[in-house]
């Protein structure tokens, strides 16, 4: 692990990938720093949050792919968005995602227009044809928003069902400073193996501060399945 938060570094070594066993990179607030150079293929998380004069990341459209880092947390690092927007809007599509975990934090204040399913509350509902050959599915969750600590909750049948706990909360806090966009790509749910052709599916945020009110923060929320067509069957699409 490489902790260099609150420096007032403009660029990161060169060297970087050379660290062959390096898996978390830390520069969180480095107001300076403008560069982030190529990453070795170990790593598993950055956090760069609130690098507001980042401009420049080597191999990007890498590191958001299925080989890139688990975590990668971009939040309120608005210079970056503006030199890279598009490229990172289109890269962050669906069709790269299906075989791993990843969470993404950039600014936004919006969910993609490729999401099936939005809502500007705090929970979705849709029935989705999956057929009895098929014992997972994969899922994109996006909100946006300033969200202080929440985790994300799946339904499948009106049984919540396991995901990675730890994987759904971690970084949710970020939104609190700005508007921020979270994508949390969520493979391999397994599903009920007695079931019907189509199952109910419901996806929550929910506060763990008690102290919170209803609304969270969250300005939308959006759902996408990897794959097939899917029908709602409530009126929660708003957006």
């Amino acid at each position: 692990m490489l902790w260099l938060d609150e420096n007032n570094i403009t660029a990161i070594p060169a060297c970087l990938p050379k660290l062959a066993k390096l898996n978390v990179l830390g520069v969180r607030n480095c107001k300076l720093l403008q560069e982030i150079p190529a990453l070795p293929a170990s790593m598993w998380t950055i956090d760069a949050f609130g690098c507001e004069s980042l401009q420049r990341c080597s191999q990007l459209e890498s590191m958001l792919r299925d080989n890139g880092p688990e975590q990668i947390i971009f939040a309120n690092c608005h210079r970056l968005i503006s030199t890279h927007g598009d490229q990172l809007m289109s890269i962050m599509r669906p069709e790269g995602f299906v075989r791993e975990r990843k969470m993404i934090l950039i600014p936004g204040s919006a969910i993609p227009e490729w999401f099936s399913h939005k809502s500007t509350k705090s929970f979705i509902s849709f029935q989705a044809p999956v057929g009895t050959s098929t014992d997972t599915i994969s899922l994109v969750v996006g909100i946006c928003g300033r969200i202080t600590w929440c985790e994300i909750q799946v339904f499948i049948n009106g049984k919540r069902v396991s995901i990675n706990d730890w994987f759904c909360r971690q970084h949710l806090n970020n939104f609190k400073e700005s508007d921020n966009l979270l994508l949390a790509y969520i493979p391999e749910i397994f599903l009920p193996s007695s079931r019907e052709d189509y199952i109910d599916l419901e996806v929550k945020v929910v506060s763990l501060n008690r102290i919170l009110d209803e609304t969270l923060g969250l300005k939308a929320l959006g759902v996408y399945l990897m794959e097939g067509k899917f029908e709602e069957i409530d009126s929660l699409r708003d957006m």
